[in-house]
């Protein structure tokens, strides 16, 4: 979780843990705040529940499946673009609908790979030219 607040992201996680089958497969670390750990965990993870923006972002910077969970406007508003980018409902009820969602997008397999890392190559390309726009206004 990387909320802490009235949000808390954890006790979400938690409910979401108590409905898996194999529990022991299932992580939910604490949010330390560094960088390169939180990289290695989602590196080193087979699926990503993506709840945040940054999860998602970082999910796809280390190409690994992930399946956004968004209950809040941002996440969905900055993924609109991308309607294969898989996703499930916010909502207890829609626990069963994000298994199912995972399961499909697991089978996937190579073809979702390819989804990502043309995804991640688009987003890049689009932060390249923002940045370009950026400097050439600064310069002004």
């Amino acid at each position: 979780p990387f909320q802490k607040d009235n949000k808390n992201d954890g006790c979400i996680l938690n409910k979401i843990f108590e409905l898996c089958v194999g529990k022991s497969k299932v992580k939910i670390l604490d949010f330390n705040g560094n960088l390169d750990e939180i990289l290695s965990i989602f590196t080193n993870s087979e699926f990503i529940i993506a709840m945040r923006l940054h999860a998602s972002i970082l999910a796809l910077l280390v190409e690994k499946n992930f399946i956004l969970l968004p209950y809040m406007t941002k996440v969905s508003s900055f993924w609109s673009e991308f309607p294969f980018i898989p996703r499930s409902e916010f909502s207890e009820e829609g626990l069963d609908m994000l298994h199912r969602n995972m399961l499909e997008y697991i089978k996937l397999g190579d073809a979702g790979k390819i989804r990502l890392t043309d995804t991640k190559s688009e987003l890049l390309s689009r932060l390249d030219g923002a940045l370009s726009d950026l400097l050439a206004n600064l310069k002004k």
